[in-house]
């Protein structure tokens, strides 16, 4: 599994885990996609575990990328988006996050990123980069207050 540790006063739960089979799908189709921009959403669970609160991630849902440019930019298909939507709901998940990826920049938010999360209601925000050669650069980002921040993330294998 993979772990990213939160201070409390950048969010009010304190973990992201998300599961190592799903983290490495999300990257692999990103991979895949390249040299265009993949996209998909989180989902899992927000829990209590021995007093805390954590979001478990627990699969990747992959939509696919309808952007006019999709080599700079990602758009959700419809169809595809509420095909996912309607698989969490079917599979008892809930929606904990959204990501997509840069093929030559790096892991930080744009302002159409920021303009398309305005209302997404996503606990997680994951940009993976592969602007430099080896494994991609992961960045996590947290809503709270209406601010994206980004979290720090550490591999934990268990």
């Amino acid at each position: 599994m993979f772990d990213s540790p939160l201070k409390e006063d950048i969010a009010p739960l304190h973990r992201i885990v998300i599961h190592t089979q799903t983290y490495d799908h999300m990257l692999d189709y990103a991979k895949d996609r390249l040299p265009n921009e993949a996209c998909g959403v989180l989902a899992g669970s927000m829990l209590e575990e021995h007093g805390e609160a954590i979001i478990r991630i627990s699969a990747m849902y992959p939509i696919a990328n309808d952007a006019m440019n999709p080599a700079r930019a990602f758009a959700f298909n419809p169809e595809a988006w509420v095909n996912a939507y309607y698989q969490m709901q079917k599979n008892r998940q809930s929606l904990v996050g959204f990501f997509h990826s840069h093929p030559t920049a790096p892991p930080s938010m744009s302002q159409a990123d920021l303009a398309g999360l305005r209302h997404s209601g996503a606990e997680t925000y994951w940009i993976l980069s592969f602007e430099q050669s080896g494994p991609p650069s992961v960045c996590v980002y947290r809503q709270r207050h209406g601010c994206w921040t980004a979290s720090m993330f550490a591999q934990v294998c268990v």
